[in-house]
C-alpha cells in the first residue's frame, strides 16, 4: 500500500474515505516513513501492558499525515525546543499541530499514576520563558509557535502572567503573537475587572488540555473573563437591583452535601456577561459592588470549601 512518506508493508487493516483515499491503517510490520522531520516509525506490534495496539497511522485526504503512533520515541525539533514524542498530529499542511511525550492506554491495569512516574520532565521555550515540568501534551500553531501547554494534574509551575507571577495548573494558552490567551490558577488569585477586584479559581475545572481554561485574557493582556465561587455581585440600576452569585447544586459525595457551581464573569465591549444568570450589564449604567459569597460550610461538599 503507498502513501506520500514511502511503501506501507505489513497493513494488517485499513479505513478509507468514502472517496477512496487512505484514512487510516494498522501496521504489523516495521516501516520507516521519511519525513521533513526525519524518520518515523509507526507502531506496528503490542509489546506492553500500556501501548495497546491501534491505528498506527492517520491521514486526511490530500494524503498528509494527520497521526502518528510511533514505535518508540523520538525527539523532533521545534521553535520551543527538542521534544520527546511518542506521538504526534500534523496539520493537512503537513506542520506539527500536537506532540505527545508519552501516549500509553490507560487501563484497569495501567493508570495515570503508572503513566506519570514514566514521564520525564521537558524544558520548553515559551513566550513567558523557560517552563520546565513533566507535560502531556505541547500544542502548534501552524506558523510553529507554541500554542498551548498540558500539564500533568500535579505540576505547578510559577509563570509571568498579565495580572503577575502566578501557579498554573492543568494548562496554559497563548496567542500566535505570544500573549497568554489563558491559564488555570492552581490557587486563588485577585483580579483587577472593569467592575472591581475579584477572586479567580475554579473548584474543579472540566478541561482536559491545555487550550481552555478559567481565566482568560485578550491580546492587550486586559481581562476576558474569570470563575469565581468566593465572590458575589450586587448590581444597581436606577429602579432595578441584582444579586449574582455561584450557583449551589446537590453533591454527587451526599445527597445531604452541596456543591459550589463557580460563576462565570465575562466582559466584552463595555458590557459584563454573567453566565449562571445569562443576563449582561451595560458597565457604564449600572454601578457594581463586590461582595464574598458566604456558604454554611457544614452543608457544602468538603472539597468545595
Amino acid at each position: 500500500m503507498k502513501c506520500k512518506y514511502g511503501d506501507l508493508e505489513g497493513v494488517y487493516y485499513s479505513e478509507n474515505y468514502n472517496t477512496g483515499e487512505l484514512k487510516s491503517c494498522i501496521l504489523q510490520k516495521k516501516n520507516m516513513l521519511k519525513t521533513e522531520y526525519g524518520l518515523l516509525t509507526p507502531q506496528y506490534k503490542d509489546d506492553s501492558e500500556r501501548r495497546k495496539l491501534k491505528f498506527s497511522l492517520e491521514f486526511y485526504k490530500n494524503g498528509i499525515m494527520k497521526k502518528v503512533y510511533l514505535q518508540e520515541k523520538v525527539l523532533l525539533e521545534t521553535k520551543a525546543g527538542t521534544i520527546t514524542a511518542e506521538s504526534v498530529m500534523f496539520y493537512d499542511d503537513g506542520s506539527i499541530k500536537k506532540i505527545f511525550p508519552l501516549d500509553g492506554k490507560l487501563t484497569g491495569f495501567w493508570t495515570e499514576q503508572h503513566e506519570f512516574k514514566l514521564a520525564e520532565k521537558l524544558k520548553i521555550k515559551t513566550p513567558v520563558g523557560i517552563i520546565e515540568n513533566k507535560i502531556i501534551s505541547i500544542s502548534f500553531y501552524r506558523s510553529g509557535k507554541i500554542k498551548s501547554l498540558t500539564l500533568w494534574p500535579v505540576e505547578r509551575p510559577l509563570v509571568k502572567t498579565p495580572i503577575g507571577e502566578a501557579t498554573v495548573r492543568t494548562g496554559i494558552s497563548f496567542y500566535e503573537t505570544g500573549g497568554i490567551k489563558s491559564f488555570e490558577p492552581a490557587e486563588m488569585v485577585d483580579v483587577e475587572t472593569p467592575i472591581g477586584s475579584l477572586k479567580a479559581y475554579d473548584i474543579a475545572p472540566l478541561g482536559i488540555h491545555g487550550d481552555i481554561n478559567s481565566l482568560s485574557f485578550y491580546e492587550d493582556g486586559k481581562i476576558k473573563s474569570l470563575y469565581t465561587t468566593t465572590n458575589e455581585i450586587l448590581i444597581k440600576g436606577e429602579d432595578e437591583e441584582y444579586l449574582c452569585s455561584p450557583a449551589e447544586t446537590i453533591s454527587m459525595c451526599s445527597d445531604e452535601k452541596k456543591d459550589i457551581v463557580p460563576m462565570k464573569i465575562e466582559f466584552k465591549k463595555g458590557k459584563v456577561f454573567l453566565e449562571n444568570r445569562k443576563v449582561s450589564f451595560n458597565i457604564e449604567e449600572f454601578a457594581f459592588k463586590v461582595n464574598d459569597y458566604k456558604v454554611d460550610k457544614d452543608k457544602m461538599c468538603s472539597t468545595c470549601c
